[in-house]
């Protein structure tokens, strides 16, 4: 719901604005733009993390800005682009947050990822490297100094901020309708006996 809600926030300030209806709606394409430039922007930032010349980081950055997914998520009007720029966000994100575990990062890290999933549930497959980076933070700390009480505590903290977030729909999609708001393919099937 998180790409809907600020579509419609979109159209509210179109509304206010004067534009009629129909140009709004094709304006929707501004928001996916907007999305895709600032995964640009964030995947510099992620290239910049790293120790290499300034040349190679040019070079990454031009092929990113030219490849032909992101000239044509931007075009789009669904979630996808807004998907792609905080699964991006959370790349970055984590790669601060093993660097510094420090609770302004566990926190920035948690609300992305909640909003993430909460942008399209397929956002869920961000926990496979934030759970590996999770262990390995883990066995640092283990094998260094033997304090993991401060790692788990700012893990558990994690969950608590970015699974409500994530999943506050489906819960409330089955609390209200029984259902968790995925479409099972098999409930489309209408087969005569």
């Amino acid at each position: 719901p998180l790409f809907h809600l600020i579509g419609a926030g979109w159209l509210k300030l179109n509304s206010i604005i004067g534009l009629p209806l129909d140009r709004s709606l094709e304006g929707l394409q501004t928001l996916t733009l907007i999305f895709s430039s600032l995964t640009l922007f964030v995947s510099y930032k992620i290239i910049d993390t790293f120790k290499i010349k300034d040349k190679y980081k040019f070079m990454l950055i031009a092929f990113m800005a030219f490849y032909p997914t992101f000239i044509i998520l931007s075009g789009s009007v669904n979630n996808d682009c807004l998907l792609t720029l905080l699964e991006f966000s959370i790349i970055y994100y984590l790669i601060n947050w093993y660097k510094n575990t420090s609770w302004y990062n566990t926190m920035i890290l948690a609300i992305i990822t909640g909003l993430c999933v909460m942008t399209k549930l397929n956002g869920a497959i961000m926990a496979i490297p934030i759970l590996y980076v999770f262990i390995k933070k883990f066995i640092d700390v283990y094998k260094n100094d033997k304090k993991i009480g401060r790692i788990i505590t700012k893990i558990i903290i994690f969950g608590l901020i970015s699974l409500p977030i994530g999943l506050w729909y489906q819960v409330r999609e089955y609390v209200l309708f029984g259902s968790n708001g995925v479409p099972v393919p098999g409930d489309f099937l209408y087969i005569d006996d």
